[in-house]
């Protein structure tokens, strides 16, 4: 009995065997799967200029835009663009183009097309060359290339899409950013007219500078002629007209200095005039500044609007999409050693359990 059991467990196990390797061989549709090495570039750097300019940090970077990429093509939207293109709900519902176990039918939802569709899709990003290895399978070893390309094509499109809404965001920041320097520099512009209306002078820094040289140039012709009056007085007499009239040229003098301080200084003293053309030297240096930024922001502003009529970010494909000549699926030497194992195993399994069956009868 346990002889006549052994064998039927042997023929058994080359009938499975072999059925299963009949069916991959004549009935199990044949998969080509193509891959290309891509990388993302960026033309130009506008956005990430004018972010540093005001401040910004920009999160538009590198990584942000690979997840960016690997959502989109997990998206219903990307599969829709696929299938408009090369029909995949009736690729994915054809007895020809799909083994028994895999196909859907007509009336299977989207979820269930989309998760048949990632299934053929392979994302793989390498962060050490930032570069990303994309494949898809089909079983047409043509058309699994234009497929892939057509892929390649959408992603760099959706980039594009996402980069020119992200502008048009910081776009509406900047345009608000401008605004409110456009009211700071105004601000500061009408206190240097104020500044200038309250000394009657155009320029308080340089005009201050120009009476305070006149008063030290009056101080030292006074200095001067005071000394000359003193030596010519210790000789002559004061009623003398030479003396009379220097003195009289000093008391002018003397006058005058009093006058354009009177003028110059009003009820402030010397330091209080001092601060006042610091004051006014630190506005005019805040306005110089703010416009050059202003002038920036403003050129780089116009450098965005342009971005929005091009394309700033491009795939750049490091390895073409291939023409598959090994099939991808079936691929004998990986299921022969693998049908082996599950078969043997399988077979163990229910010969061993009909000993422990047969031992409890005896």
């Amino acid at each position: 009995m346990k002889k006549i059991l052994k064998y039927k467990f042997i023929i058994s196990f080359f009938v499975i065997f072999g059925l299963v390797l009949y069916y991959l061989y004549f009935f199990s549709v044949t998969k080509y799967q193509s891959s290309s090495v891509i990388t993302l570039i960026e033309k130009d750097n506008n956005l990430n200029q004018t972010f540093n300019m005001l401040g910004i940090q920009n999160n538009n970077d590198y990584l942000k835009d690979i997840h960016s990429l690997e959502l989109f093509l997990s998206s219903e939207n990307f599969f829709k663009k696929v299938d408009k293109k090369f029909n995949l709900r009736n690729y994915y519902t054809s007895k020809e183009h799909n083994n028994f176990y895999e196909r859907l039918s007509s009336n299977s939802y989207k979820e269930e097309f989309l998760n048949r569709f990632q299934k053929d899709i392979n994302f793989f990003f390498n962060p050490d060359y930032n570069t990303i290895v994309l494949s898809f399978i089909y079983d047409d070893k043509i058309l699994v290339k234009d497929i892939l390309k057509y892929m390649i094509h959408l992603l760099e499109e959706e980039i594009n899409i996402k980069n020119k809404i992200n502008i048009r965001k910081e776009l509406k920041y900047i345009n608000k950013e401008i605004i409110e320097k456009k009211i700071y520099i105004k601000n500061i512009e009408n206190k240097i007219i104020n500044f200038q209306n309250k000394f009657n002078i155009f320029d308080p820094e340089k005009n201050l500078e120009i009476e305070f040289l006149k008063i030290s140039k009056l101080k030292e012709e006074i200095l001067n002629l005071d000394i000359q009056y003193k030596n010519l007085s210790s000789y002559m007499s004061i009623t003398n007209p030479d003396l009379i009239k220097i003195k009289n040229k000093l008391n002018l003098l003397k006058l005058k200095q009093k006058t354009l301080e009177k003028k110059l200084l009003g009820n402030n003293n010397i330091d209080d005039i001092k601060k006042i053309i610091f004051k006014f030297k630190k506005l005019k240096n805040e306005l110089e500044l703010q416009n050059k930024l202003f002038a920036q922001i403003m050129l780089n502003y116009e450098k965005l609007k342009l971005d929005l009529l091009k394309n700033s970010k491009s795939i750049k494909i490091i390895l073409e999409p291939n023409k598959p000549e090994k099939p991808f699926f079936p691929n004998y030497i990986d299921i022969i050693p693998m049908l082996l194992f599950v078969l043997v195993f399988f077979l163990l399994s229910i010969k061993y359990s009909l000993m422990i069956i047969e031992e409890h009868k005896d």
